[in-house]
């Protein structure tokens, strides 16, 4: 059960970078180094998830994917977010999280976070940082450390907000 829950965090990243939203408006640029470098720099789709107090930030660009998540206290304010371990069972907040997967010949590599942190910044409605974090792959045989910077982004909607609440549930 706790290895299931370790990699949770990718599945849900690469469910965010199909379905991501927001004005992509801004810019991310970032870039990595271990078994494989490589930097991107691209306008990213960012949602403001307010139901469940989650920012989402995510780029993709042809076969690259980096997603961010952070978790504030209560209301998205500027401060900084240390990492988050997505093996926990619960979330510390405030925190951050992040994930990268690429594409290879033989396979998907994917990565999340296992420290690090990210310092978010708030003018006129608009998000800026800066965000340094380790990450592991899934198997956990190799390293990589992603950097970068996120400049004027402004979150639109959570698609998930505008669902309707469950029903009661009722025996049949």
């Amino acid at each position: 059960m706790i290895h299931r829950r370790r990699h949770a965090l990718l599945p849900c990243i690469a469910v965010g970078l199909l379905l991501a939203c927001g004005d992509g408006q801004g810019n991310l640029t970032a870039s990595w180094f271990g078994p494989d470098t490589g930097k991107v720099s691209g306008r990213p789709a960012a949602v403001w998830c307010r139901d469940e107090r989650r920012l989402e930030v995510t780029l993709v660009k042809d076969d690259l994917g980096i997603g961010l998540v952070l978790y504030p206290a209560d209301s998205l304010a500027p401060g900084k977010f240390p990492f988050f371990d997505p093996g926990a069972d619960t979330i510390i907040r405030p925190a951050a999280a992040a994930a990268i997967r690429w594409f290879t010949e033989q396979a998907i590599e994917g990565y999340q976070t296992d420290s690090g942190g990210l310092v978010l910044e708030q003018s006129r409605g608009r998000y800026s940082g800066s965000f340094g974090f380790r990450l592991h792959s899934l198997d956990g045989a190799k390293l990589v450390r992603l950097t970068g910077t996120l400049a004027g982004v402004t979150p639109g909607p959570c698609p998930s907000d505008s669902l309707p609440a469950p029903g009661p549930a009722t025996a049949e």
